[in-house]
């Protein structure tokens, strides 16, 4: 296990916007995630984070468009010290997050209190390295 810390960062919104529209395929590959909210949590991680083998990926079509998405399963520490949940790292191979390896979004379920700029960790469980 790799654990890599990082920041909870404001978003750009997108994954709200776009998720629901998503969420019946993605259900229909990991039904776990059903529990999980609807949107993602942004982290700026300390270390680059490279997705070398993703639990899935799927070509997910939506709106207008369509795009691959790449989900790989982990435990969020929410806050540092804090309990862990299990969550997924929500990769888009659209977003501009993609093109920035310190920049993860995440899916769990919800959090009580999340705050912006609280320090947190992911435990990755397989399928990714540090750069």
């Amino acid at each position: 296990m790799i654990i890599i810390e990082g920041t909870v960062i404001a978003g750009l919104g997108a994954a709200a916007q776009k998720l629901p529209e998503l969420w019946p395929t993605i259900v229909r590959f990991i039904p776990a995630i059903q529990q999980c909210e609807q949107r993602t949590i942004n982290i700026q991680l300390k270390h680059a984070l490279h997705v070398k083998e993703p639990d899935l990926t799927i070509y997910v079509p939506w709106g207008l468009g369509s795009e691959n998405i790449s989900i790989i399963e982990i435990e969020l520490e929410y806050p540092v010290s804090g309990p862990t949940q299990k969550a997924w790292i929500y990769y888009p191979h659209n977003s501009p997050h993609r093109r920035n390896p310190f920049i993860q979004e995440i899916v769990t379920s919800k959090i009580a209190n999340l705050q912006p700029l609280v320090d947190c960790r992911l435990h990755l469980l397989r399928g990714a390295y540090v750069i």
